[in-house]
Order: C-alpha cells, then sequence, then structure tokens
C-alpha cells in the first residue's frame, strides 16, 4: 500500500506534467489573440502555489520520506 508521501509524491509528478501542458494551452491562446489566455495565467500561478506548497519539505514534511526511501 503507497505511503502517504508516496501519494503526495505522485500528485506533484502529475501536477508538473499538468502545469506543462497548460503553459502550452496558454502560450497557444495567447498567439491566437484570445483573451482567455489572462484567466489561464491566473489559474496557472494558483497550480502553481499549490505545487509549491507540496514541495516544501516545511509545509509538506511527508514528501521528504519518499526521498528517504529512494
Amino acid at each position: 500500500m503507497p505511503t502517504k508521501g508516496r501519494l503526495i509524491n505522485d500528485a506533484v509528478v502529475k501536477l508538473e506534467e499538468a502545469l506543462d501542458k497548460l503553459e502550452v494551452a496558454r502560450r497557444k491562446l495567447q498567439d491566437a489573440r484570445n483573451p482567455r489566455h489572462v484567466d489561464l495565467t491566473v489559474k496557472i500561478e494558483d497550480l502553481r502555489q499549490i505545487y509549491e506548497i507540496l514541495t516544501d519539505p516545511e509545509c509538506t514534511p511527508e514528501i521528504e520520506e519518499v526521498g528517504s526511501d529512494a
């Protein structure tokens, strides 16, 4: 059974992948001069803040467990 740290780490990996894809979508909307790219930029920043919290050992100490298990 996966540990809490492993589950958080897996979520972080998926979040990284999602952020990369959302950044591509944002650039395409911006290139198309679609004003919705501004809304997407705000949402991406919200997700980046969540990512920072999840990867900060002070906020999410379980993430360190995964590193020591390797």
